[in-house]
């Protein structure tokens, strides 16, 4: 593209460090898995301080769905979703 200036590589340690548990997070987890599951519900944003948790909270979200996306898959998969 004309114009845009784009970095040769991407640099890792750029990117946010990102926990792996989360804790008193309930209500946050259950309001997103909510939007999640409605289909009007197109963007959701989240915004906070720095360092309260926002990328492992979405971090989390997102294991947990390609947790349950490869679980029904390799179920596809085997013949058990006929």
């Amino acid at each position: 593209m004309a114009g845009i200036l784009l970095p040769e590589k991407i640099s890792v340690a750029r990117l946010p460090i990102i926990g792996r548990d989360l804790f008193g997070r309930e209500e946050d987890i259950a309001f997103l898995d909510r939007a999640w599951a409605n289909k009007d519900v197109n963007v959701v944003t989240i915004v906070a301080w720095a360092g309260v948790g926002k990328s492992t909270l979405v971090n989390h979200l997102s294991v947990v769905t390609w947790n349950i996306y490869r679980a029904m898959l390799e179920d596809s998969c085997s013949g058990r979703w006929a």
